[in-house]
């Protein structure tokens, strides 16, 4: 049995019994890189998160989370990630669960280490070679989705990780004479995640158009054109038109604005904000930037009075999710009235260009209609 593999993986252990956790990390725990242990699901997704382990070894029945749900939260975001699942059950229905999310291997307790351990031996080649170096040190592990800098680990969002492993499976196809142009996407490519540059964007629309969305809350959003990624969500309102006066019956009240939004990581959205919707020609008029509750509270209080509170003004607005059905639109609408938005127009809509100054528009200040 070859063992010398193991020193490059990481593990880690869900177990509640603490009997054959200590066991397990004594008998085979000095092979491995590291061997950690986590108690329940909960306590190992945050663990995993925190070591980006090479390779996870659950239990079924814990408490909090099950081994199995923990599986299927890891999956979704590591379809690669090698999972061993550690029961007292041999039951059909807990071993159909386990196919279903491409469980590694399912092992019965009671079981020998030694089985357990020639098992991640006769993997460990598979695991080990998920570390591909890119530039100025930095290492993309494939395995785990995760990015590190001279052993220490950079943050990197779900979308930046699925871009650089684009990139490095299409780089064997890049032809000779083109390796440079390989070099520097991909030194651009880790250099924009490090410090947040946006031309990052354009490039992982130009290698893959999948990589433009986010997580969406628009289950259709990829039957759109790609317009850079703001179709994660779909909101039309009216009362987000400036009216010429004081005037109830202005009927610029009653125009309806349309904004395709983009999500970003931090909780925020962009939203541009179209008068006829987001046609292949069609210009926006301005944008509305939603952040949270709590990014509100944070702000200056002479800033507040520019920002609306969506619990209050959606209703006001007779704000719909269009491209979603009621049941869809009614998970998604108590996130959304706990945020606040501030409007921003700089064009009007009957203007071909930008003409005059931006302005903000203050729309809990606008005159109410029935």
């Amino acid at each position: 049995m070859d063992i010398n593999n193991l020193k490059k993986i990481k593990v880690l252990l869900v177990e509640d019994e603490e009997e054959l956790s200590s066991l397990l990390k004594d008998a085979i725990g000095e092979y491995f890189y590291s061997f950690n242990v986590a108690s329940n699901g909960i306590e190992g997704l945050k663990q995993f998160n925190n070591i980006q382990a090479d390779i996870v070894i659950t239990d079924i029945n814990m408490p909090d989370m099950t081994g199995l749900e923990m599986s299927e939260k890891l999956r979704k975001d590591n379809p690669d990630l090698p999972i061993i699942i550690l029961s007292a059950f041999s039951q059909k229905e807990y071993l159909l669960n386990a196919i279903d999310l491409s469980v590694t291997k399912y092992l019965i307790k009671p079981f020998d280490p030694d089985e357990l351990l020639e098992y991640i031996v006769s993997i460990s080649n598979k695991i080990g070679n998920k570390e591909i170096s890119l530039v100025d040190g930095f290492v993309f592990n494939k395995n785990t989705n995760s990015l590190s800098l001279n052993g220490d680990f950079v943050k990197i969002t779900k979308r930046e990780a699925k871009f650089l492993n684009t990139l490095i499976d299409i780089s064997p196809l890049i032809l000779e004479d083109n390796k440079m142009k390989l070099k520097l996407l991909m030194a651009t490519a880790v250099v924009t995640i490090v410090t947040g540059c946006s031309s990052f964007e354009k490039e992982s629309v130009a290698i893959e158009k999948e990589a433009v969305y986010n997580e969406t809350l628009n289950p259709r959003q990829k039957e759109y054109p790609n317009h850079l990624g703001f179709n994660d969500l779909h909101i039309q309102a009216i009362r987000h038109m400036m009216p010429d006066g004081n005037d109830i019956h202005d009927p610029k009240l009653q125009m309806i604005v349309h904004h395709h939004c983009k999500a970003y990581d931090d909780g925020t959205f962009i939203c541009l904000m179209f008068h006829s919707g987001m046609k292949d020609q069609d210009k926006p008029i301005g944008f509305e930037y939603i952040i949270t509750t709590a990014q509100y509270n944070s702000l200056p209080e002479e800033e507040k009075h520019y920002w609306h509170y969506h619990l209050v003004e959606v209703p006001r607005a007779h704000a719909t999710f269009p491209d979603l059905t009621a049941e869809e639109a009614a998970k998604i609408l108590p996130a959304v009235n706990e945020t606040y938005g501030k409007v921003v127009y700089f064009k009007d809509m009957d203007d071909e260009f930008p003409l005059g100054e931006p302005y903000i528009l203050i729309v809990q200040d606008m005159p109410e209609q029935d």
